[in-house]
């Protein structure tokens, strides 16, 4: 499992919470990147005026680039690529490096390409900066993340500023920086050596989502890049399907520089929606939760032998534990947002997440909806081909409820040749310990192998009141 800020620094989640600060990861990114659109109406006093800033350095450009090519020397040609590079700074861990935060940015053959586009833009009479905030639809090899390194690298010391005053308010350790800076760095082996790392915080207010598709209008829209798109599509004269072509669309809009105007245009149009950490629908806050419920409820699990029935044990001790941090703990805030339930793949996500941490503890491979030709169970626990579980969930209002016990996990334990399965039943509506009591009627009345019906564990998840309201 991964480490966030909180963990590390040995301070409570809740604390970057109610700053307004992103909790992070350890040596990773986090899938989310800054959005330019959400500078516009940040409160964070280093990043006020910043989108203004952002602009400033792109109207620059109009000043380096004459107005005829045969005028651009190699002085000031080396001058306009240094003006477009933006190198990562993979201090943030923020973007698309999976195991790593390290990355790339806008520099040498990018910056010089870049370069190229920007001088046709200007001297074709656009003077829209922000333009290049929406390079990443026609510009080959600059992605969403392009444009936040081009936004991070430009705002660099905004984004240190404001770190050296949260880390004063928590009052962690720093180290130095550079000449004039200091900040708070992690530690990690890599290839041997002894790497120090310093870390840069960024405000929640100035985050986004990756974009996802919504369908509308006949077409798939993954966010206001594809709004623009729509809108633009005719005057350029190509098809939809055309327009992700950034080859293609490029040389349509250096042909039809008005329409570069447009897009700045609608550009302005927008507000940017920061990602919403309440819903959480990527499960970044929801680790740093269940780290500390795991930290304040240790459980060492390690089984004296490696036998079928070590590994149910430590299974349906996993499974009691998820139960008692969703009832005890208050791990069931995490199962809905705004009062709404999420849904049953966020059970089985929140499961996983705290499974896996005490599976590795205990030696014990843990695999997510292994599918045997009759649909996917849920979770298979093992140690070897013939020393397995299945864990097979379902919420109680579920129209499927007997049918799950009755011959989904009865068909998944006789595909996987085992006869060791867990049915785990969660209560997430009102009117659930009826149709609960039922259910316990109809098993008792069955004739379910004993040891399946010892293994059905019911989970109340159901949404408490605060102590407050009590």
């Amino acid at each position: 499992m991964v480490e966030h800020y909180s963990a590390y620094f040995k301070r409570n989640h809740s604390d970057f919470v109610s700053k307004g600060v992103f909790d992070g990861y350890i040596g990773k990114d986090a899938r989310l990147h800054v959005d330019p659109l959400l500078l516009k109406d940040c409160t964070t006093p280093e990043f006020v005026g910043a989108y203004d800033k952002l602009l400033n350095h792109f109207r620059q450009l109009v000043h380096l680039v004459p107005g005829d090519e045969k005028h651009i020397t190699d002085l000031r040609y080396k001058s306009i690529v240094k003006h477009l590079s933006f190198p990562e700074f993979y201090f943030i861990g923020l973007g698309y490096g999976e195991k790593t935060n390290a990355g790339k940015g806008i520099t040498g053959i990018k910056a010089k390409k870049l370069a190229d586009t920007a001088i046709e833009i200007i001297q074709d009479g656009v003077r829209d900066p922000e333009i290049f905030l929406l390079i990443n639809l026609f510009q080959e090899n600059i992605g969403a993340d392009g444009v936040s390194d081009i936004m991070i690298w430009t705002l660099r010391e905004e984004f240190i500023i404001y770190t050296q005053r949260i880390t004063k308010e928590f009052g962690f350790k720093t180290y130095k920086f550079d000449e004039q800076y200091n900040l708070p760095f992690f530690f990690r082996q890599y290839q041997g050596k002894l790497r120090t790392i310093p870390i840069i915080f960024v405000p929640t207010e100035i985050i986004r989502n990756i974009p996802t598709a919504e369908y509308r209008d006949g077409h798939f829209y993954n966010d206001y890049n594809d709004e623009i798109r729509r809108r633009i599509s005719k005057d350029v004269g190509l098809a939809w399907r055309d327009m992700t072509n950034k080859k293609l669309l490029k040389e349509k809009l250096l042909s039809h520089p008005r329409v570069l105007s447009k897009m700045a245009s609608i550009y302005r149009e927008f507000k940017g929606q920061a990602y919403d950490f309440g819903c959480d629908d990527k499960f970044i806050y929801a680790t740093a939760v269940i780290d500390e419920l795991i930290g304040l409820e240790p459980m060492p699990l390690k089984a004296k032998e490696d036998s079928q029935e070590a590994i149910l044990y430590i299974a349906r001790q996993i499974c009691l534990q998820f139960k008692k941090m969703i009832e005890d703990n208050r791990m069931s805030d995490l199962l809905y947002y705004k009062d709404k339930f999420k849904g049953e793949k966020t059970v089985q996500r929140l499961f996983i997440l705290m499974a896996d941490a005490y599976c590795r503890i205990s030696d014990i491979d843990l695999s997510p909806e292994d599918d045997y030709g009759i649909g996917p169970v849920d979770f298979k626990l093992s140690t070897g081909y013939s020393r397995k579980v299945l864990l097979e969930v379902k919420l109680a209002k579920s129209s499927q409820l007997m049918h799950g016990l009755e011959v989904q996990l009865p068909a998944y334990l006789k595909a996987e040749s085992t006869v060791k399965g867990i049915y785990m039943v969660v209560m997430t509506e009102q009117n659930d310990d009826q149709i609960v009591s039922t259910f316990w009627n109809r098993v008792s009345a069955s004739s379910f192998p004993e040891t399946l019906h010892d293994n059905i564990i019911v989970i109340d998840a159901r949404k408490r009141k605060s102590a407050s309201n009590l």
